[in-house]
């Protein structure tokens, strides 16, 4: 028996997490670039480009870490051949 059973709710929960990290990711970067491409603030522009660059690179790392989780997350939905192979021996009996 060479199917591939996979772990439905696990599988769900992982691409609503994915979803929801990069809503952050993108709202993080979102803000990096209204910082840097904003003229009209008193904060210094130095501040402001230090700050808009930093959130920039945060979002960066929260994209990396969220294709990697959503990775290593999905592929432990698939459940091993061993794992059904008890299940299909127990309904043999």
């Amino acid at each position: 028996m060479n199917t591939l059973k996979i772990d439905a709710v696990k599988r769900q929960k992982t691409k609503i997490a994915a979803i929801l990290r990069v809503i952050v990711a993108v709202c993080i970067g979102f803000f990096g670039v209204k910082l840097l491409t904003n003229k009209d603030t008193t904060m210094n522009m130095a501040t402001a480009w230090t700050f808009g660059v930093l959130f920039i690179l945060a979002a960066i790392g929260i994209a990396v870490y969220t294709i990697y989780r959503f990775y290593s997350d999905y592929t432990s939905a698939h459940i091993r051949k061993e794992s059904f192979d008890d299940d299909d021996r127990g309904n043999n009996r």
